[in-house]
Order: C-alpha cells, then structure tokens, then sequence
C-alpha cells in the first residue's frame, strides 16, 4: 500500500482541476450573462491545468531517486 499511495490521489487532483474552473465559468457566466462561453473555457483550461499537474507528479514519482548518489560528470 505505501507505494501506491502517491498514486491515488491523481485521479482525484485531476477532477478537482477540471471542476474548480468548470464553475468559476459557471459563476462568471451568470454574473456577465456570456452564455456558456466563460463555463467551457473554464472546463478547458481546469483539464489543461490538470495534465499539467498529472505530468508533472508522474514524472516526479517515476524518476529514479538521486539522494546520496554521486551525478554523472
């Protein structure tokens, strides 16, 4: 289980992206009467954010830990 657990939160963190900008478009359509215009970007900007995101915390866990090893000159 310890070495899943970083893992399952990605999924999660994806979703929360993609939601939180989904209805800030939402709000922001309402308050400017823009239609659904302000909603989709929002929902496309939260899933550029969350690959964003996705990529940056797979490469990080996927890459081989460098403490206490010497680097290549």
């Amino acid at each position: 289980m310890g070495q899943i657990g970083p893992y399952l939160g990605i999924g999660l963190e994806f979703a929360l992206y993609i939601l939180i900008f989904f209805f800030l478009g939402y709000y922001l359509d309402g308050r400017w009467g823009t239609g659904p215009w302000l909603m989709l970007a929002g929902a496309a900007v939260g899933f550029a954010g969350g690959l964003y995101s996705l990529f940056k915390t797979l490469s990080r866990l996927s890459s081989p830990k460098r403490a206490g090893r010497p680097g290549p000159d």
